[in-house]
């Protein structure tokens, strides 16, 4: 299920049930884990529409679960920055080796690079500390 908040001028839109890191302190527990489904993407591209269109949201804040998991991500993405909208992430940078979801990793790490994206980067002590600390080196070197 997909949600949509406003807060102030950033519009919050869960992409994604799906998630890696099993933390136990997770709001969401039962319904977020790693075979989780994905918010069809012809229902977040609506919603989008929505958010342009009857909002004053300068920003879309993408979640999840990890919203770096979806197949769609990077369609999602350009998608907000074609409505003129700035594209925000939370996430915990633990993604497979699965090429789709490494190619999300560098399409965020270079959206962030061209102040396209802002990336929230969250630490989940035991279960993110390498993705975590390698997402984190890749974002320290843009500035």
């Amino acid at each position: 299920m997909s949600v949509i908040k406003i807060e102030g001028t950033s519009a919050l839109l869960e992409i994604t049930a799906r998630c890696y890191t099993k933390c136990r302190y997770c709001f969401k527990k039962g319904s977020i884990h790693s075979k989780a489904n994905h918010t069809d993407t012809d229902l977040i591209l609506s919603r989008i529409d929505w958010i342009s269109k009857f909002t004053n949201a300068e920003s879309i804040s993408l979640l999840g679960g990890e919203p770096l998991l979806h197949p769609d991500f990077i369609i999602i993405c350009e998608y907000i920055i074609s409505k003129g909208l700035r594209v925000d992430i939370i996430t915990s940078g633990v993604v497979s080796s699965l090429p789709e979801e490494q190619r999300n990793l560098d399409y965020a790490v270079s959206q962030y690079r061209a102040a396209k994206m802002h990336i929230e980067l969250s630490f989940h002590s035991g279960r993110n500390d390498k993705a975590y600390e390698n997402l984190f080196n890749k974002l320290k070197k843009v500035h």
